[in-house]
């Protein structure tokens, strides 16, 4: 038995892929930070953010609006009511505009116009048109002045003749007559008694100057006394003023409401008060008293919700009741006292100056008697104005400069729907809390699932938000803010997947930079779809059973101490390069080149059961490869080659082996030497491939391939013996150019493998197939016959012929020593 020589693999040439020039270099505070927070578990640090955005959130919903947020929930605002408030086909018949627009004021002259004439059209709807109810969206807080020119008149008249007794008789006799006719604000309260109309007046945040011999203005009856519901029931700022029509027209109106309009901070109207407080009582707004008279409602009950832990009382809505005190309808307010204005828009408005969901009807028309009863009769008819020069235009979410009248118009049409919506005064709560939830979920959803299934996880998340939040409005009449929710919700979803897809980058990258020189591409693209797994893998080590591979080049050191270096180069470039490719293309894993060694492994990084007959098959292929390299190398001018081959299966300990310096994804253990060790015993036997028997067993019978045991070897550092064998091919692949080609050449080799298992048989004694003992002179010369019998035969197998003559020498050695021993 013999021992075959010792060989150690070398350390690696393959630099790490982490590997930094500069990590001794000191790094700045921040520097150091990000390290630290790269360390951190990526879903702690998406966790962190989504709180930090809650935080955010909980500042905007609770102690000041952030604007890009508020922007957000005024555009999710025109959303959700263009979305639930379907567009109309025809106009309403039931509210009418009468708009004293520019054909009016061209017909009729400029504005203002004569209180006779507001009273004749007030006359001419009641009394020829039979309107059911009007309301007057006109603050007439100045007396009309023609009574007072008629009075300068006559006292200058006077004066220009004062010794004129006649003249002077004439004037006193008439000044009464005229003076009363001039009395446009009487002869307009005369026209409003007995009909239900309602005046406008204005509330304002500038308190009233103290005028020397001025009467305050006097605000209208509140719909509640103070001691009932207190303005400080109101969330909103208290109004320091009022501006109200003339006493007398107040006095004769049968309603009057405030049209103070409460616009978002991007200057459009989306909701309006219908009520409000001043001087400690509560008031309606214009269009909810012209609404009441419309359907006779005599009373407002308020409805209150106590304030928690001390708070102020908070009011939640209006009770309306008939005039015997029958419960009627329940109106829903915001702690503002405001509801969402329900704005609806005709698909074509055609002609309309507002979004044709009401119909438009000249003042002028109205006093040529050019519209009718079958127009306005049993109607509620709105006056106001559409013409620019009258300053009433609104920005809404529907049109741009839409009539003011028209405001009143949508909010009586909501009141006659019942399609009011509100903001509870829960909402900053229920924000908040909604917040915390979406937060949560995207945080699990992304962390959870890859890619674009945490897209599609994102999306559903934010579809059921909005789906949600639509259905409250729709179903619920509640106009719930979602922008903190939606946005948090969306940026914490972001950056989520962003930060999965960089790791997942960064991680491919250095998958890639690791693997890259050990593995071919479409490997390392395979170990990509989960490169968390294979880093891990890597960034640590295990032990693992492999099939480890070295390939040396016998006679390379007297070879190339013959050649010039860039020849030298060629050549090993040249044979690495054929060596690669087969070992990639068997799903090896490149460990290193030594010198002019190659050592390659199967079993990882990427698990393979068969990785055993997978390496056979690559070291065999690489035999196999010599003959055509070595013609090329010929044609180039270049020596040939003879590589050596040597494969063991065990038990390894593969990983991430090396310094801070310089670090490589690779094997030791005791199968990596025993295949060191295995190869240098090819020149021995001659042969250019041995195998362990660990790798026979792993590898098991292998298609087109004949294993031919050759020796027990005992190696340095093991206890038993290693049990040798060549895998010899006989049919589909060839151990080199010469292998075989036909049948005859296929049973020759069949022939002779039975002629050195005779002769090996032979040496152990009785065909058994125990450890080898010493054989019998007969069992010798019995071995001795078979194999002079194999070297005879042909075709000859190379391999087969060198173990041949390589145990005939065997048995001479051993035979000599015995003839010189005396008899």
């Amino acid at each position: 038995m013999r021992s075959p020589p010792g060989r150690e693999p070398a350390p690696s040439q393959v630099p790490h892929a982490d590997f930094d020039a500069d990590a001794s270099a000191p790094r700045s505070f921040w520097q150091r930070a990000l390290q630290r927070l790269q360390r951190w578990d990526p879903t702690l640090r998406l966790s962190l953010i989504a709180t930090a955005l809650w935080l955010v959130g909980a500042w905007h919903v609770a102690v000041a609006p952030i604007a890009p947020l508020t922007r957000l929930e005024l555009a999710l605002d025109d959303v959700r009511q263009s979305t639930a408030l379907s567009p109309v086909t025809k106009p309403r018949d039931d509210i009418v505009i009468i708009d004293i627009d520019d054909a009016s004021l061209r017909a009729l002259g400029r504005w203002p116009w004569p209180r006779d004439r507001l009273a004749q059209l007030v006359e001419t709807l009641f009394d020829d048109d039979h309107a059911a109810a009007l309301g007057i969206d006109l603050v007439l807080a100045e007396p009309d002045d023609q009574a007072r020119t008629v009075h300068d008149a006559l006292a200058s008249l006077t004066q220009l003749a004062p010794d004129d007794a006649v003249l002077r008789a004439s004037v006193a006799r008439w000044q009464g007559t005229l003076e009363a006719r001039a009395d446009h604000d009487a002869r307009l309260a005369r026209a409003l008694s007995g009909h239900p109309v309602t005046l406008a007046y204005h509330f304002n945040h500038q308190a009233e100057p103290a005028t020397p011999g001025a009467a305050a203005a006097v605000a209208p009856p509140p719909v509640t006394e103070a001691d009932v519901l207190p303005a400080s029931a109101l969330a909103m700022t208290p109004w320091q003023g009022v501006e109200v029509p003339v006493p007398a027209l107040l006095r004769a109106a049968s309603g009057t409401g405030f049209i103070n309009a409460l616009p978002d901070a991007d200057g459009e109207l989306r909701s309006t008060l219908l009520v409000t407080g001043y001087g400690g009582a509560v008031y309606e707004s214009f269009a909810l008293s012209l609404w009441r008279q419309w359907h006779r409602v005599s009373a407002l009950r308020p409805v209150i919700r106590r304030g928690e832990a001390g708070g102020p009382p908070r009011l939640t809505g209006l009770q309306l009741t008939s005039a015997d005190g029958e419960p009627l309808r329940a109106l829903r307010v915001d702690p503002r006292g405001a509801v969402t204005l329900p704005y609806r828009a005709a698909l074509h408005p055609g002609a309309s100056p507002g979004t044709g969901r009401f119909r438009y009807i000249s003042a002028a028309d109205v006093l040529a008697h050019r519209v009718g009863a079958r127009e306005l009769g049993g109607r509620v008819v709105l006056l106001g104005s559409s013409a620019p020069g009258l300053a009433d235009l609104r920005a809404t979410p529907v049109h741009r400069a839409l009539p003011g009248i028209e405001v009143h118009a949508q909010l009586m049409a909501g009141l006659e729907d019942n399609d009011l919506s509100v903001r509870p005064d829960w909402s900053p709560g229920f924000e908040l809390l909604l917040l915390a939830v979406v937060l949560a979920a995207v945080t699990m959803a992304v962390r959870r699932l890859a890619g674009p299934v945490a897209v599609l996880a994102l999306l559903l998340i934010l579809a059921v938000l909005l789906l949600c939040d639509l259905w409250a409005l729709t179903g619920r009449g509640w106009a719930i803010p979602i922008a903190a929710p939606l946005a948090g919700g969306l940026l914490t979803g972001v950056l989520g997947i962003v930060a999965n897809y960089l790791r997942e980058w960064h991680s491919r990258r250095s998958l890639a930079r690791l693997f890259g020189h050990y593995l071919p591409p479409e490997r390392v693209r395979a170990m990509a779809s989960d490169p968390e797994r294979f880093l891990d893998v890597a960034s640590s080590a295990e032990n693992r059973e492999l099939t480890v591979l070295f390939c040396d080049l016998r006679g390379f050191t007297p070879m190339s101490e013959k050649m010039a270096p860039d020849r030298l180069r060629e050549l090993l470039n040249l044979y690495f390069l054929r060596m690669s490719q087969i070992i990639h293309g068997h799903g090896g894993t490149l460990d290193k080149f030594i010198g002019d060694a190659v050592m390659a492994f199967w079993g990882a990084p990427q698990p393979d059961e068969q990785h055993a007959a997978h390496a056979v098959k690559a070291a065999m292929a690489m035999i196999a490869a010599v003959g055509p390299l070595n013609a090329e190398l010929a044609e180039r001018g270049l020596p040939s080659l003879s590589p050596c081959i040597g494969l063991a299966t065990g038990v390894v300990c593969v990983g991430d082996l090396g310094s801070a310096l310089r670090r490589s994804y690779t094997a030791v253990g005791d199968g990596v030497n025993l295949a060191a060790r295995i190869e240098g015993a090819t020149r021995t036997y001659d042969v250019p491939l041995l195998v362990a028997d660990t790798t026979r067993a792993a590898a098991g019978e292998l298609p087109g391939c004949e294993w031919v045991e050759v020796d027990e070897v005992a190696v340095k550092g093991r206890s038993q013996l290693v049990t040798l064998y060549v895998p010899l091919a006989v049919t589909d692949v060839t151990l080199s150019s010469s292998g075989p080609k036909s049948a005859e050449e296929i049973t020759a080799i069949h022939e002779q493998l039975g002629l050195w298992r005779l002769a090996r048989d032979a040496l152990r004694g009785h065909h058994g197939k125990g450890s080898r003992s010493v054989a019998s002179p007969s069992a010798r010369a019995v071995a001795h016959a078979r194999l002079t019998e194999l070297l005879a035969a042909r075709p000859a197998s190379r391999q087969l012929h060198a173990l041949a003559a390589h145990r005939l020498a065997s048995l001479a050695a051993e035979e000599a020593p015995e003839q010189e021993l005396p008899r």
